[in-house]
């Protein structure tokens, strides 16, 4: 993918396209420090599946998830992601610190190379959009405190 960072500029060299996500896209300049760019791409990894944690929360369109309140669902995702965490801290392997095989890679995923990158690229892909809608639902909640977004949508569909 030939990807520009912006239109009428070059793919900047020190975005070599070797991980995931890697479109060519850093206006700001932020990755051009090689020890920056390893800690960023974890990062980025780390803030993605926790997106996609929060994202889906107490509700699915309407309907309560069926294991109780907000309480216990934060008690489980703070113990999950502790033990998922303190797992990730013992690998030495930065690789398999941000993409973690074995126990959790209950399909195998990671055997097949190819398949492997491809779930990486839209574990991130994924995990961007969580993000962006993470920052939705907060903009949303600040600007009309007490209404869900689904309140919002039809109100609008009602009433454009």
């Amino acid at each position: 993918m030939s990807a520009k960072r912006l239109p009428g500029q070059p793919h900047p060299a020190y975005l070599d396209k070797s991980f995931p996500g890697d479109f060519g896209f850093d206006p700001l300049g932020l990755v051009e420090v090689p020890e920056n760019f390893e800690r960023y791409k974890e990062s980025e990894l780390i803030h993605c599946k926790w997106a996609m944690l929060v994202v889906p929360g107490a509700t699915y369109l309407g309907n309560p998830i069926p294991w109780g309140n907000l309480q216990v669902i934060l008690a489980m995702e703070a113990f999950s992601i502790a033990f998922v965490e303190a797992q990730r801290g013992y690998e030495k392997d930065q690789g398999k610190q941000k993409y973690p095989g074995g126990p959790f890679d209950l399909l195998n995923f990671s055997k097949n190379p190819k398949q492997f990158e491809e779930c990486k690229l839209k574990e991130l892909k994924n995990g961007r959009l969580a993000l962006l809608a993470f920052m939705g639902f907060s903009v949303q909640a600040a600007a009309l405190p007490g209404t869900s977004p689904w309140e919002n949508f039809f109100t609008h569909l009602a009433d454009p």
